[in-house]
Order: C-alpha cells, then structure tokens, then sequence
C-alpha cells in the first residue's frame, strides 16, 4: 500500500515538473518572438529618424547649426538667431542667453545640462532689469502686472524669447550630437530588452509559477510607448524621453520580479484591498482641498509640487484588482 502512495505521489512531482517547465518553454518561447518583434520596431523606428540626421556633422562644421552643449561665447549663438531681423537685438539675445545657458545650476556644481533647444524659451530676465536697461526696451511691450495670487517678495519675470522666435530659431539650434542620439537610443533599447529577460530568468532560477504569456505581452505594450517616445520627438532637439521611458520600464521589470515573490493568495494582502481604495480617495480629497492647476488655470493637478493623479490611478486598480480577486467564484457563477 505504501508502494502504492510512492508511485502516486512521484506521478504527481513528475506531472507538476512537466507543466512548470511546459510554462517556462512557452514563455521562453514567446518572450523570445516578442523580443524579435522589439528589434524589428526600434530598428525601424531608429533608420526613420536617424536617415535626415546624415548632413548634421557638415552643417556644424559650416556653422549653419548652432549645438548648444558647445557654446562658449555669444557670437557662436549668432548663427541660430538670423530669424531674427534686427541685427542689435540680436548681438544683446545672444549675450543674455548665453548667460542663462551657461550661468551654475542650482547646486552649484557648474553648467547645468541642456536636454532640449527648448530650454532657451525658458531664459528670462527680471521686469525691473528690463526697466533699467535700455538695450532691453524691445522686451517692455511683454512687461505685465503681478498676478494676483504673486507672493510680495516673488520678482517679476520676462521671457527673452516668443513662442513664435522660438518656433523660427528652433531648426537652427540641436542640443546634442547625432552621436550622441545614436549611444543614447542603443543603450535605452538594451536596459529595455534586458529588463524583460531578466524577470524570465529570475523566475526560472526561483521556480515562479504563473501565466507563460503575461511577461511577453507586457513587452509588447511597454514597446509601443517607447516607440512612440522616439518617434514623435526631434532626436536632436527635443528632450530624449525615450531613455527615460526604458529607464522606467526596466525598474518596472525590477519591481514585477519583487511581487513575484509573495504569495497573495496565502498572504494577509488578499484581505487589504480595501487600504489602496482610501489611499486613492485621501489623495483626491487632499487634491481638492490643496491641489493648484499650472499658472492662472482653476484645474488642480499639482499637489504639493508633484502631481498624485498617477498614483490615484494604480490605487484604484489595485483595489479592483484585490477586489475582484477575493470574489472571483462568485464571478464565475455569475
């Protein structure tokens, strides 16, 4: 009769073994055809934007492209400002955005890093500088009173730059090498593919149980997010939001290995779903109450300088998630 037991139960061990390494194949198999499709995309992707980017390197050279990340003078800025027809206002631009652009960061650690040509829209000079200096005069046109919600010691800003010089001088302007484009992108699509493969061999080393297809389609769907971070931006000019979108996604990858360790079906989290539902509700009730919209507008998505509308959505799944997970037979039946 033991005997009997025996064999049963090694049947049992060797029937589990075989459906654990039939998921680990099927996902291996899967992750493997969506890291295929990944390559095809990003290469795609990177020949799309990487074919205009051919004459930069001569453009510098001639000085018809102004690369901000190198100018140590304002007559190297000159160049990228012929959109603006007077030639005096100019020569005092240029001098007051080479201060802004080459002027320490906050920390005082030296020259701050320029992400994007945008950042010349952001310099600016004081309202009472621009009343006191009469190279400054074609600026006092754009002076405007103090809000009203202004704080009595906050000073009063203009910007040196229209949205519309800053639209004209923009194509003159890149903020980083076609190279350095180039390192970027390839180092974001390796911390992208690798997070993935990482989860798998994680969970193959720690014997994780779990639906084979979750892994790959996650892949799939965080790739269109990054394809649509390269795509739609300029690679030269524009902040590179497609390395911080990878960035993102592999720490993603981190935390979806970290939560594959606990059991929830045996933990006391099952019994927590309703905890992220008042987590959700007391970060919107602190949003209405204390949140501020950007500039003069009455919506209130800055709360205490960061915006919590994210994190009120992933609240909520994760109660739903909870919610439903504790009443799924009652689902069934229905």
């Amino acid at each position: 009769m033991s005997t009997m037991y025996t064999t049963a139960a090694e049947r049992a061990r060797e029937s589990l073994g075989r459906r654990k390494g039939g998921r680990r194949s099927a996902e291996f198999a899967a992750l493997l055809c969506t890291t295929m499709v990944c390559l095809v995309g990003l290469a795609l992707v990177y020949h799309a934007k990487a074919a205009p980017l051919a004459d930069v390197d001569q453009r510098l050279a001639q000085h018809a492209l102004v690369d901000l990340t190198r100018v140590q003078r304002a007559d190297d800025l000159l160049p990228g400002l012929t959109a603006i027809a007077d030639a005096s206002q100019r020569r005092v631009l240029a001098a007051r955005l080479l201060t802004c652009l080459t002027e320490t960061d906050t920390a005082g650690t030296g020259r701050p890093s320029i992400e994007s040509v945008g950042a010349l829209g952001r310099a600016s000079v004081s309202a009472a500088e621009v009343r006191r200096d009469r190279r400054l005069a074609f600026l006092r046109d754009r002076l405007k009173p103090p809000a009203a919600n202004a704080r009595p010691d906050e000073e009063p800003r203009v910007t040196l730059l229209t949205g519309e010089q800053l639209a004209d001088i923009k194509p003159s302007f890149i903020a980083r090498t076609p190279a350095q484009f180039r390192s970027s992108f390839r180092l974001a699509a390796v911390v992208f593919v690798a997070g993935f493969w990482l989860v798998h061999v994680f969970g193959r080393v720690r014997g994780r149980r779990g639906d084979s297809l979750l892994l790959p389609v996650a892949q799939l769907l965080t790739l269109v997010g990054l394809l649509a971070m390269t795509s739609l931006r300029d690679p030269l000019r524009d902040a590179m939001l497609f390395t911080r979108f990878a960035q993102g996604t592999a720490a993603g990858c981190v935390v979806m290995a970290a939560v594959s360790l606990v059991d929830f079906q045996r933990s006391l989290l099952r019994k927590l779903s309703y905890v992220p539902l008042a987590g959700a509700i007391a970060l919107s009730s602190l949003l209405i109450l204390f949140g501020t919209g950007p500039g003069a507008s009455d919506a209130r998505v800055n709360l205490f300088g960061v915006q919590p509308v994210e994190a009120i959505r992933v609240l909520v799944l994760l109660f739903l998630a909870g919610y439903f997970a504790n009443r799924w037979e009652f689902l069934r039946e229905l």
